[in-house]
């Protein structure tokens, strides 16, 4: 993984439904950025971290892929911090395993809202313990 201040951005065409960007960065290197973007995610000025493609012998191809800052991390950006988020995740999860349990069978969907209500309460029970 690089780091680098991007200096400039070209567009450079497309390649298999993906747009190039051509990123020329303050230490005179340069790669190209494949994005399903129409318009690359940083700006001029920007710091990024970025891992470069390398060949069978270990040299740099020219393209490179960015690194995210939060990799498989959860972003709660809905709910502004709210404390009921866990129970609408709860509920959820739920009200999942409830439909794979009655998958395929003919079942009255009050006795599946009966069983995911049982569960839910379970949950809650169990955590005040």
């Amino acid at each position: 993984m690089k780091t680098g201040k991007i200096k400039f951005i070209d567009r450079d065409g497309t390649f298999k439904d993906m747009n190039i960007f051509k990123v020329f960065m303050a230490d005179d290197s340069k790669y190209n950025f494949f994005t399903k973007s129409q318009e690359f995610k940083h700006k001029i000025g920007d710091e990024i971290k970025f891992t470069p493609k390398v060949n069978d012998s270990g040299e740099e191809t020219g393209t490179a892929s960015l690194v995210r800052d939060n990799p498989g991390g959860f972003t709660n950006t809905f709910s502004n911090g709210s404390p009921d988020l866990s129970r609408k995740i709860e509920r959820q999860t739920v009200i999942k395993a409830v439909g794979e349990r009655f998958s395929g069978a003919k079942v009255n969907k009050d006795v599946e809202l009966e069983w995911a209500n049982d569960m839910f309460n379970w949950i809650n029970e169990a955590k005040s313990e």
